[in-house]
């Protein structure tokens, strides 16, 4: 009798402590599960907040590049409705670096002469 009372002892405790053992892991894990649901929250913040600034300033660029286009084309049809300049412009010296002295750009003159005749 006394055997089977220990027996008995001996697995109540053995039930206690893997029911302490559940408890304990069980607590742990949702505590780690509440750790990587933060994380991944704080990620997704993250995300959505660099998405938001990435198009925002996609939309300045696009607006930018959209005013600097429009900018041009009123340019470019501007000078299409004055036609030809008839104002001729000096001929700019181009600094050879390499020989480190001033040169005439013989060229660009050359062009520049030709459109004052015939124009």
């Amino acid at each position: 009798m006394r055997r089977t009372a220990e027996i008995m002892r001996y697995r109540a405790m053995q039930v206690a402590a893997s029911t302490l053992q559940r408890c304990v892991r069980g607590v742990h894990a949702r505590w780690h599960l509440q750790g990587l649901r933060e994380d991944h929250a704080a990620t997704c913040l993250q995300a959505q907040v660099r998405a938001a600034i990435e198009r925002g300033r996609f939309t300045r660029y696009r607006h930018a590049l959209v005013r600097l286009q429009t900018r041009r084309r009123g340019i470019c049809a501007r000078r299409e409705q004055r036609g030809p300049s008839t104002v001729t412009r000096k001929p700019t010296k181009v600094v050879d670096r390499k020989n480190n002295h001033e040169e005439e750009d013989q060229d660009r003159t050359a062009n520049m002469h030709a459109e004052t005749r015939v124009g």
